[in-house]
Order: C-alpha cells, then structure tokens, then sequence
C-alpha cells in the first residue's frame, strides 16, 4: 500500500505541469454604439418639390451603403465617421435617371443619452454633407441633409433594421439659390464598430 502510494507520487511529480489557462478579459464596448459604425445597409424612398421644375416635385428611392471611416483615438474611446452611398433611381426637373449621392453621417445629438437598458429605444439625429447626382441631364450639386434614426443598442450591436426619415435640400452649384427639396423615409441596419471586420 506504502509502495503503491509512494510510486504514484513520483509519477505526479515527475509530469510536466501544464501552462495556465488564459481566460480573455471581456469586451469592453463603446459608451456609444450610435456614434458611427463599420457598416450600414438600408433604402429609402420618397418625393419633395422642384424650384426650377414645371410640375414643382421630385421622386427618388433606392439603396444605402455605408463603411466606417476617420478612426481616431483607442478603445474603447475612440471616434469615427460612416461615409454613405445611395445609389437609386431618381426623378428630377421631369427627368428619370440612375443616381448616386456619396455623403457622411455626422452624428449630432441622441435622446435620451446612453443607457444601461439595451433594448431601450433612441433617436439618433447625423448630419450628412456632400453629395452629386449622376446620369440622364446630371448635375452637381452641394446636398444639406440630415437623418433622423430610430435605434437601440441592441439593433446595433445585432445588424437588424430600424426606421429612418431624411431631410434633404440639394443647392446646383451653376444656381445655389434654387434646388429642391424632398423627404425620405426607410429602413436603415447598422453594424458597430467591434462587431463587424477590424
């Protein structure tokens, strides 16, 4: 029994002790997940009036692309933007054609701030300067914008859809004075900044 015990001993002491498990300490996420994204998928659709138009209105509607861009600072405190694409079909001073808008998403202001509660429900307001309309009597033009997002956290860190309403007056650059103006209404997934491709 003594022996038994004794040999059993050496054969512990003689096995190499195994490293230590390493357990990662976990994620710290944004304070803000609203504040700009890896990704955006959404569409809009909708219509507004033409100052140089004889009928006085615009329709559009198509897609919305976005990537995070301008990263600064270091986790979980940095900041960035989302630049946009949307890419549809667009209805202008009695003229259909293909059009694209590159624009960024600046976000401005949330209500209610951040909270602990996830599933809890905000507005997201971002401002969206830039834009150019391609194809069928293209012009350039500067585009004023702004989208007002229905969000929560969990959608975000989720990639799911939520409601979307832009505001959006675009100036021609041979005549800042008169554009149009239109209202349009979606869908928009956004995807945040740790949960996508970094």
């Amino acid at each position: 029994m003594f022996f038994t015990y004794f040999l059993a001993t050496l054969l512990c002491a003689a096995r190499p002790a195994r490293p230590p498990v390493s357990v990662p300490p976990p994620y710290v996420g944004h304070l803000d997940e609203s504040q700009s994204f890896d990704m955006v998928l959404g569409w809009t659709a909708g219509g507004g009036v033409d100052s140089r138009s004889p009928r006085g209105a615009t329709q559009s509607g198509g897609l919305k692309v976005g990537m995070g861009c301008c990263l600064r600072g270091t986790h979980p405190n940095e900041r960035g933007n989302t630049v946009t694409l949307d890419v549809g079909w667009d209805r202008l001073r009695s003229r259909s054609a293909a059009s694209a808008e590159m624009s960024m998403m600046i976000a401005v202001v949330r209500f209610p701030k951040p909270i602990l509660n996830q599933s809890r429900r905000f507005v997201r307001v971002y401002a969206e300067p830039g834009g150019v309309r391609v194809g069928g009597g293209s012009f350039a033009y500067f585009s004023a914008k702004a989208m007002i997002a229905f969000m929560s956290d969990n959608q975000i860190l989720k990639f799911a859809d939520g409601p979307i309403i832009e505001v959006q007056h675009r100036f021609p650059f041979n005549s800042l004075s008169r554009g149009d103006t239109r209202i349009l209404v979606g869908m928009m997934a956004p995807l945040c900044k740790h949960c996508g491709f970094d």
